[in-house]
C-alpha cells in the first residue's frame, strides 16, 4: 500500500492510529507489536510490551520474537523453553526454540526440539532439522530424514540448498545436482554448483559460481575453499593460499581445509607457513594420517 506522498505505508503506523481509537483491544495491540518487531522498531515493541496487557502465550511469544530480531539468542530461548515447559508446544514455537537454541551451538538440544510435526508444518524447520543432523556428522539419518522432507517440502529454497550440500558430502552428485538447481541462487547452490564443476575440472565455471556464492556469503567457508581449489587448478598459489586460510579459519576444525592450506603454501614456496597449517591439523587430531603424511611430505 502507498500513502499519499508516495512513501510506502508502515503497518506499525496505521494499527498505531487504530490502537489509539481503541486503546484497551489487545489483540490490536499484539498485531501492532509485531508489525513493530517486523519493522525493526524494536524499542517500540518494547514500550508495547511494558505498557499493554495482551495476555499469555502472545506476550511471551511476541517478547521471544524481539529476542530473536536482536540477535539475542539466549533471551528468545529462555524465553520459548518457557513456554515449551509451561505446555506450548506448537510447531513455531518448537522451532523458533530450536533455531535459537542452534545459533548458540547448542545443536543436540536444538535437535530434540525438532519433531515431526513441526517439520511437517515448516519447511524451515524441515531445513532447520537436515542442517543440524548434518552438522552432528549423523549423515545416514540425515540422508533419510532429508529425502522424506524433500516429499513434504519439494520446492522450499532453503531445504533444497541445505540438502545439496548435504548430497555433496555423502557423494550424491545426482542429488546435489537436482537439489542446487531447486535452490536458486541461494549461495549453497552456487557452491554445489561449484563444486561439481571442480570435480569435471572446469576451473572457469567453478570460479565463477564460488564468486557469485560469495557475493551472497562472503563468510561461506565452503565457496572460499572451493575457490581457492578453482584458483590451484588456474596455478594462482598465492590467490589459492589465501582463499584456504580463510576458509580454513572459518571452517575451524575441518582437517582437510587445513591441509589445502597448507598445500597452497607449499607450492607458493612458502614452506614455513605451509609447516603450520599442516602441525595445526595435526594438533586438532593427531590420528588424521593425511596431517602426519603431508608433514612427512615436507
Amino acid at each position: 500500500m502507498q500513502a499519499i506522498d508516495g512513501h510506502s505505508e508502515s503497518r506499525f503506523d496505521r494499527l498505531i492510529a487504530f490502537l489509539e481509537q481503541d486503546p484497551d483491544n489487545p489483540n490490536l495491540a499484539g498485531d501492532a507489536i509485531e508489525a513493530a518487531i517486523a519493522e525493526d522498531r524494536l524499542g517500540e515493541a518494547d514500550a508495547l510490551l511494558t505498557s499493554r496487557d495482551i495476555g499469555e502465550p502472545r506476550a511471551s511469544y511476541l517478547k521471544g520474537l524481539a529476542a530473536m530480531r536482536r540477535q539475542d539468542w539466549s533471551g528468545a530461548a529462555e524465553q520459548y523453553r518457557g513456554m515449551f515447559d509451561a505446555g506450548e508446544g506448537a510447531p513455531a514455537i518448537r522451532f523458533n526454540l530450536a533455531w535459537s537454541l542452534a545459533m548458540e551451538k547448542q545443536s543436540d538440544e536444538a535437535l530434540s526440539f525438532l519433531d515431526e510435526t513441526t517439520a511437517a508444518a515448516l519447511p524451515q524447520a524441515a531445513e532447520l532439522e537436515v542442517r543440524l543432523r548434518h552438522e552432528l556428522g549423523d549423515f545416514e539419518a540425515a540422508e533419510a530424514r532429508a529425502r522424506a522432507l524433500l516429499e513434504l517440502h519439494p520446492e522450499h529454497r532453503g531445504l533444497n540448498a541445505a540438502v545439496a550440500t548435504l548430497a555433496i558430502d555423502i557423494e550424491d552428485t545426482a542429488l546435489a545436482a537436482r537439489c542446487a538447481g531447486k535452490a536458486g541462487d541461494h549461495p549453497e547452490a552456487l557452491t554445489t554448483l561449484g563444486t561439481l564443476a571442480l570435480e569435471t575440472e572446469d576451473s572457469e565455471l567453478a570460479r565463477r559460481l564460488f564468486a557469485q556464492a560469495l557475493e551472497r556469503d562472503p563468510k561461506s567457508p565452503r565457496a572460499l575453499i572451493g575457490q581457492g581449489l578453482s584458483r590451484l587448478i588456474d596455478a594462482d598459489q598465492v590467490g589459492a593460499a589465501a582463499d584456504l586460510d580463510r576458509g580454513a579459519e572459518l571452517f575451524e576444525t575441518h582437517l582437510g581445509s587445513w591441509i589445502a592450506a597448507g598445500w597452497a603454501h607449499f607450492t607458493a614456496g612458502d614452506l614455513a607457513t605451509a609447516r603450520t597449517r599442516f602441525e595445526h591439523a595435526l594438533a586438532l587430531d593427531d590420528s588424521f594420517a593425511e596431517s602426519h603424511g603431508s608433514l612427512a611430505a615436507l
